[in-house]
């Protein structure tokens, strides 16, 4: 799966920059599990992203999980060829930073997600990634945990 449960216009698409965002309103996502396969099935579930959220108001994503049998991984290259919309990487809990007339507006979230610029989220393509973007949150290193970068 590319994108779980997706919640706003600019996770599916990216709107051009000049054009205000479409927001939907007043929804409750609550008391999801995004889990995969049985043990006996291979045991591990891919996705891009479970629950991306972007230009919603008024709403409510509380008491979702993630099983750990979940990976959310995958190819990013051809999300977008713009650098001003260069996504957030994959994971379960992500939502648009609100500023500039986007993001999200009176809602409420549980405290597992991270944000980060969602933009065309469905264009994910499964399979290992020809570079990664990380933003705060996203990742953590441990004292002599290193990350080999490569000069591009």
């Amino acid at each position: 799966m590319r994108i779980e449960i997706g919640q706003g216009s600019s996770v599916w698409f990216t709107p051009p920059n000049d054009k205000p965002r479409e927001y939907i309103r007043g929804a409750v996502v609550k008391r999801n599990l995004i889990t995969g396969p049985a043990a006996k099935d291979g045991g591990q579930g891919r996705a891009g992203y479970g629950f991306p959220v972007s230009d919603v108001e008024d709403w409510i994503c509380t008491e979702n999980e993630v099983s750990s049998n979940v990976v959310f991984g995958g190819d990013m290259s051809e999300m977008s060829c713009d650098p001003r919309h260069i996504s957030i990487g994959p994971g379960p809990f992500i939502k648009a930073i609100p500023r500039e007339g986007r993001g999200p507006k009176s809602s409420e979230f549980q405290h597992e997600f991270v944000e980060g610029p969602p933009a065309r989220l469905i264009a994910i393509r499964p399979g290992a990634p020809r570079y990664q973007v990380f933003w705060p949150g996203q990742t953590a290193l441990r004292i002599d945990d290193y990350i080999a970068l490569q000069k591009i």
